[in-house]
């Protein structure tokens, strides 16, 4: 592609301490069928050998760019830095440790441009596990229950544009929950497509206990705010929350606690399985 041309797309990736994933993860959008777009890479302060790996890979490849800053300010602050610096039309979402299907950016950049109406468009995910093997596929709704209690989406498969993102952005606060309240904040003028098919591998290992808690304290919070003066409504999901801490804790005791990210997905027959591993082949 020609360099000098302005990046249609911003795909923006934070990431900490994410040595074993990293590589795969950003030569999954290197690979992409659609090449107009610009990466920037941001380290929130690893600790290591993520810079290495990187240094690596932005030898010669101008379409990356690299910030470095040695600090540790968290995903929320990161995702609004990569936002205000995009300089593309749509901003794409992307986690370190994740892997895209080569045509997720052509497939998605598609429908936004076929829909110029539509904020952003998300996607199915297949999910894998630390050593990239497949366990199930998990789907983003295609559409929004008249009262959010949870994220619609998953999140790193969100594809928007740029101006939508900068007029709304990510709040303070809301740590591990963050795209949560950005939904449940814009969700009832939000116009969206969600693609039923997958265009990335979601990693999902054991669920770490402290991390869960703080995620459903945080939404606890958000669906206070949202949903205080509906009394019975509100309690009801806090009882819902609450349960599912006590779930994941007796899981957690006996060692059972992956079946907690089982119980979201769906599970694949031997002929999907194998359908996916070698796309998956191919991505990285």
């Amino acid at each position: 592609m020609d360099f000098n041309l302005k990046p249609l797309l911003s795909v923006g990736l934070s990431f900490y301490n994410d040595e074993l994933f990293l590589e795969n993860s950003i030569n999954s959008i290197i690979n992409q069928t659609y090449s107009n777009w610009e990466l920037i890479l941001i380290n929130d302060g690893s600790t290591d050998k993520s810079d290495l790996i990187i240094q690596k890979i932005i030898k010669n490849n101008p379409q990356i760019i690299y910030i470095n800053d040695s600090k540790n300010k968290g995903l929320i602050a990161r995702l609004n830095q990569m936002i205000k610096i995009s300089k593309g039309d749509f901003f794409v979402r992307f986690d370190a440790d994740d892997i895209m299907f080569k045509n997720r950016l052509e497939k998605q950049l598609n429908i936004m441009q076929l829909c110029p109406d539509i904020d952003i468009v998300a996607s199915s995910a297949v999910i894998i596990d630390e050593k990239n093997n497949i366990t199930g596929v998990r789907e983003s709704l295609t559409k929004l229950p008249q009262k959010l209690i949870s994220p619609p989406f998953i999140h790193p498969s969100v594809m928007g544009r740029i101006d939508w993102f900068k007029k709304n952005g990510y709040s303070d606060g809301y740590l591990r929950a963050e795209d949560f309240e950005l939904w449940i904040r814009t969700y009832k003028n939000l116009k969206f497509h969600t693609l039923k098919e997958p265009l990335i591998f979601y990693r999902e290992g054991n669920i770490n206990l402290k991390n869960y808690i703080k995620s459903i304290k945080t939404s606890n919070l958000i669906l206070k705010e949202e949903y205080a003066n509906d009394f019975f409504f509100y309690k009801l999901q806090l009882f819902k929350n609450q349960l599912k801490i006590i779930i994941y804790s007796v899981l957690g005791f006996f060692n059972y606690q992956h079946l907690m990210s089982l119980r979201r997905s769906k599970k694949l027959n031997l002929r999907e399985k194998q359908f996916f591993e070698s796309i998956l082949k191919k991505s990285t």
